[in-house]
């Protein structure tokens, strides 16, 4: 395809990269920006930006998703942080939440069960959510996208979210934790959807 082109589908393997972005990088050459990538058909899509380079992301509508986490855990990584599950610390486990170097981690109340969550980009603080049963907050460093990711590290994103430049403040809510406290599968777990589901809200730190 032409870079005269407004929009183009950059298949995966694409290598010439004095030509196409490459990764979650952009060719200042050719000023598009990544807007939506679909790692199941195996194309990203890109689009050229207004300014001649990489725009802030707007706030949009919730993401919906179903994590699978082991060990009741489930991660969140800023761009090419670090995989630093070796290093969350007990007050970390204690709380739910802890930030290490751009790398998240997140618990949950059951042992293994797919977990639903919920993410969504704000401009500001949307204030504390209804009916949470505990809600945390972390800052979040380093730069780049913010990948929603399983507990077996090497597996792909569940999803990545695009995230303005700079910190981020990333507040976690749980909801639903006493049935899944009580459920049959807490300790083994199993297929069966957990009744837990989990918010994270994100907006620029301040």
């Amino acid at each position: 395809p032409s870079i005269d082109n407004e929009a183009f589908v950059l298949p995966r393997g694409y290598m010439d990269a004095s030509l196409w972005p490459a990764g979650d990088r952009v060719a200042q050459s050719c000023r598009y920006e990544r807007v939506e990538a679909d790692r199941l058909g195996g194309v990203a899509f890109w689009k050229r930006s207004n300014d001649g380079g990489p725009s802030e992301p707007e706030p949009g509508a919730p993401e919906s998703l179903v994590v699978r986490p082991c060990y009741r855990q489930f991660y969140l990584r800023r761009g090419e942080a670090d995989w630093n599950s070796d290093k969350v610390s007990q007050t970390g486990y204690e709380n739910g939440i802890e930030e290490i170097g751009g790398f998240v981690y997140v618990g949950t109340t059951m042992y293994s069960s797919p977990t639903r969550l919920t993410v969504q980009l704000h401009s500001s603080d949307p204030g504390l959510p209804a009916n949470a049963d505990r809600v945390m907050e972390t800052a979040i460093g380093g730069e780049g996208d913010l990948a929603i990711l399983d507990w077996e590290p090497g597996e792909p994103a569940v999803a990545t979210i695009r995230v303005p430049t700079g910190r981020l403040t990333a507040r976690v809510s749980w909801h639903g934790l006493e049935a899944a406290e009580h459920h049959p599968d807490n300790d083994t777990g199993g297929d069966e959807v957990s009744p837990e589901y989990l918010t994270i809200d994100l907006w620029s730190y301040r």
